[in-house]
């Protein structure tokens, strides 16, 4: 009836028995989750029934919108419906408890584009004890630079022993170590889409200036929280709505989108995700609000032009360069990789 629908890729079921705690900023849509965290905030609200199961739009129901935070600080939405509900009494009463929140189904919210974590009729949510792993290993991640290491390894050594930057709490992948760094090659370089974008065009040695210059003056900014960098959306009127984890803070500043990084050393590739903050300083630290501007007031030369010459020159040398890398690996009983995600936390420009 709908033959448009085979094309579509088909996609890996997610294997109930194996659900792994998440890290907040690493949420990926329509996937079920474990966390830990604490609660910040809780407010409770009528919602429409629709919202939540079936098509009828008369009456309400209740939910709650808890704000929660990781130990790195990183902040979050639970959504909490129907018989989860009762969680929030005893989670206002022990707002100082570390949480453990079970089967949460990631969720993005269709006005405001942030991934949410929403209760499920097999979710639960347990206080964890101070002597439980879990628990000191969230109150560990509350002094990061107390506990943060980064030794020097090379590229082919990390992807065969695996290290990984944080404890896998599931326990299905042994314990590694923590923040490494690497002498490579960078080979590429992508900004990344939103899914409403056309994908950007990887640059890479073989691109030539005025290519990357087309790149770089189209679509690669967004306007963001000015704390913890979450792309905001605007209503009808054109206003930007507000961060609601980080209110009362409401400045707005603008970002470069993420981008990926291919990297080499010897025979071993891997792409690097780099946030917006380390984009910028990849691009000789020019803000992106100054990209159409001239770099002199009598000078026909842009600051785009400078971020252009910056990534041609990047990827043209060929030199080797220090990157500091906080590597995850999630690993089945077998050691072999379910899940292998590189962060980029610093890097050494000096070509």
């Amino acid at each position: 009836k709908h033959p448009f629908l085979l094309t579509l890729p088909a996609r890996a079921p997610q294997d109930l028995n194996a659900i792994p705690h998440v890290r907040l900023g690493a949420l990926k849509p329509e996937t079920l989750v474990h966390i830990v965290v604490r609660v910040s905030h809780a407010s409770t609200f009528t919602a429409w029934r629709g919202e939540v199961s079936g098509s009828s739009k008369t009456g309400g129901v209740q939910k709650a919108m808890l704000t929660v935070v990781q130990g790195d600080s990183q902040q979050g939405e639970v959504v909490l419906w129907g018989a989860a509900m009762a969680w929030l009494p005893q989670i206002q009463r022990n707002r100082d408890a570390v949480w453990e929140f079970k089967v949460l189904l990631v969720k993005e919210d269709l006005a405001s584009g942030r991934l949410e974590l929403h209760s499920t009729p097999w979710g639960s949510c347990e206080p964890l004890l101070p002597g439980d792993d879990k628990a000191r290993q969230f109150c560990k991640r509350t002094h990061p630079e107390r506990d943060t290491v980064s030794f020097e390894i090379d590229l082919q050594t990390l992807l065969s022993q695996k290290y990984t930057g944080e404890d896998d709490l599931t326990k299905i992948s042994t314990k590694r170590t923590s923040d490494v760094q690497l002498k490579c090659q960078i080979t590429g370089f992508q900004f990344q889409s939103n899914p409403s974008q056309d994908v950007s065009p990887l640059i890479n040695s073989d691109t030539p200036l005025e290519g990357i210059l087309d790149v770089v003056s189209g679509d690669i900014t967004f306007a963001g929280c000015g704390r913890c960098v979450s792309k905001l959306s605007t209503d009808a009127n054109g206003i930007y709505r507000p961060c609601y984890p980080c209110l009362p803070y409401t400045g707005v500043r603008r970002y470069y989108r993420p981008a990926l990084l291919m990297v080499k050393e010897g025979i071993s590739k891997v792409c690097i995700q780099v946030p917006p903050i380390l984009v910028q300083k990849i691009l000789q630290n020019i803000p992106p609000e100054k990209l159409s501007k001239s770099v002199a007031p009598s000078s026909d030369r842009r600051f785009v032009h400078v971020v252009a010459d910056a990534l041609h020159c990047l990827l043209s040398v060929q030199s080797t360069v220090t990157l500091t890398v906080h590597s995850h690996f999630l690993c089945d009983e077998n050691s072999v990789p379910i899940v292998q995600d590189f962060l980029l936390l610093d890097i050494d420009t000096q070509v």
